[in-house]
């Protein structure tokens, strides 16, 4: 008796060396990931600002004008109402200032899949756009065509914080471009290393989808998609975090991480259904009845904040907008053939389509396969199931994967209403306007896939049980691996 009570005695003593161990290990690890990535990150990045024009990138019109609007001040400058057809009752952005950045004459809307395969062109087009800004005198005029509120001016402050720094040193238009592209690399490198620390597993796996050229490119340029996927990645891994948590949340913690989950959700609605991964969160870190309040509270304040910009406030091309919706509401289940039909076979397509994608796409499922062959072996328990009410439970990859099919939903929803006549189309008809890019914040979830395989009981758990039902103390091979997990 004796014997126990002393070993019990000594438990968290040893539980704290060890405990500080993995820490130390653990911190020496986010070393090495993140040196690694921010030296390939910074050489990526690097590359493409200094080899593709400013001006080269999907949707310019809409990007350009957005980041120069937030930088000056004037995301809120709404002059009037159109009444166009498809965009009727939409709010028009005024914008005042140089006409370099309102209407360039060199913009070249590409896509990135374009921009890789094709460096001669590019080399053509930053020439061109090189040639207009050395000869351009500044004339000043007002913008209303354009789709600078399309979105949130949210996912412009890290490129404008470098615009407004060009436009106050008075630096040519040039080189105030650059420096908007630089800060919103910055940014990303930055997010993104955050988000290697927070992950509980999978280090390699953030590092090398963060590092795919076409995230990069993003993160590279003055587009809104750069800082979207690293706040994806952050949260996501974030809410993987919490299924390893072993002490309670916070309050300030538990706000931290609804705010980021209502960042991902408003900015873009397509991204909103990753917010359902705040039911990752273990008990010991938020107790199931908070964490499903929090979760319902985040999902609808985004989606409501979503709607409402763009109902009220947002100028989206709605080409065939009205039609979709009579013909959506009033053939519902083609509709939802339609886009389940793409949601399976378009990812697909898009990656045997694109040789990079499909490379980095093995690379990653290499990496997960190692991660799972190395994964914790030494305590076999039933797969962990995540408890949403007393008669509901789901695992880990189930929830990603219905998260995973939630967001490829809603993102092919807008596009097919924006592009698409549905009136025209079969029950398996493939959507256009599909890109690599509408991926890039989806990744992180492949996070889930490490979660197949069975783990190791919480450390909670293990010591637990090893302290009631042993009176020997948990090897500390053992102990370190539970609590390292």
């Amino acid at each position: 008796m004796m014997q126990i009570s002393s070993i019990v005695s000594k438990g968290p003593v040893l539980m704290g060396h060890h405990i500080r161990v993995s820490q130390g290990q653990r911190a020496s690890q986010n070393k090495k990931y993140i040196i690694f990535f921010l030296i390939f990150g910074a050489i990526e990045g690097l590359t493409f600002i200094f080899n593709i024009g400013p001006l080269t990138m999907p949707d310019p019109g809409m990007h350009l004008p957005a980041t120069y609007a937030t930088a000056t001040g004037q995301q809120f400058n709404f002059a009037q109402q159109t009444g166009s057809e498809g965009e009727k009752g939409a709010s028009i952005l005024s914008i005042t200032g140089d006409s370099i950045y309102l209407t360039p004459t060199t913009a070249n809307n590409v896509t990135i899949e374009n921009i890789l395969t094709s460096p001669q062109q590019m080399t053509k087009y930053q020439k061109d756009q090189q040639k207009e800004f050395s000869s351009h005198v500044y004339t000043r005029i007002t913008s209303t065509d354009n789709r600078a509120n399309q979105y949130s001016f949210l996912p412009y402050i890290p490129q404008a914080i470098g615009m407004r720094l060009g436009l106050s040193t008075d630096s040519n238009a040039w080189r105030t471009l650059q420096l908007s592209r630089l800060s919103n690399l910055v940014f990303y490198l930055a997010v993104i290393c955050m988000a290697i620390c927070v992950a509980p597993r999978g280090k390699p796996l953030i590092v090398l989808i963060s590092l795919f050229p076409v995230s990069m490119f993003c993160a590279s340029s003055i587009m809104a998609d750069g800082m979207v996927i690293c706040t994806c990645a952050l949260f996501v891994c974030s809410c993987f975090a919490l299924l390893h948590r072993a002490t309670p949340l916070n309050i300030y913690s538990l706000l931290g991480l609804g705010i980021l989950g209502f960042l991902v959700g408003s900015v873009k609605v397509s991204y909103f259904p990753l917010i359902l991964l705040i039911l990752l969160a273990s008990p010991h870190a938020i107790r199931p009845k908070p964490r499903n309040i929090t979760t319902i509270i985040t999902l609808l304040c985004s989606l409501v904040a979503s709607l409402l910009w763009t109902r009220f406030l947002a100028k989206t091309p709605g080409t065939y907008m009205q039609v979709d919706k009579y013909e959506a509401i009033h053939n519902p289940i083609k509709f939802l053939t339609i886009l389940a039909s793409n949601t399976v076979i378009d990812p697909v397509r898009l990656i045997a389509g694109f040789p990079l994608l499909l490379v980095w796409c093995i690379a990653a499922l290499t990496v997960i396969a190692y991660l799972i062959r190395i994964g914790p072996t030494d305590v076999k328990t039933t797969p962990l199931m995540i408890t949403i009410t007393r008669r509901v439970q789901i695992s880990v990859p189930q929830l990603v994967l219905l998260v995973l099919m939630l967001c490829l939903a809603a993102t092919f929803a807008p596009i097919m209403m924006t592009t698409s006549d549905l009136t025209e189309m079969t029950y398996f008809t493939l959507i256009s306007g599909f890109q690599t890019r509408y991926l890039s914040p989806l990744a992180p979830l492949l996070l889930g896939f490490l979660y197949l395989r069975r783990q190791t009981p919480h450390p909670i758990q293990t010591l637990e049980k090893a302290s009631a039902s042993s009176s020997v103390y948990p090897s500390p091979k053992n102990h370190h691996t539970d609590v390292h997990q």
